[in-house]
């Protein structure tokens, strides 16, 4: 990359794909949840709206650090001014 906002630009936009990412698959993994959850019959308890929110958002953060962690790597490999 030949500039600093060259350079963060694509970190913005690394950033936002993985947040997309997150977020595809939290609602892939609640559909299947629901559809598992609909085929017992309600034999099994379902978690509640905000419990299903908490648990999307944790797995999300968790996602989010990582793609961090994996920036700021990248970013330490760039000359230093």
């Amino acid at each position: 990359m030949n500039t600093y906002t060259e350079f963060v630009e694509k970190a913005q936009t690394e950033f936002l794909n993985g947040l997309k990412q997150a977020q595809d698959l939290n609602v892939k993994a609640i559909a299947s949840v629901t559809e598992l959850l609909e085929s017992k019959n309600g034999e099994a308890k379902l978690p509640t709206p905000a419990e299903i929110v908490e648990k999307s958002f944790a797995f999300t953060s968790q996602l989010l650090e990582s793609r961090k962690e994996y920036m700021l790597k990248l970013a330490e490999l760039l000359p230093k001014n």
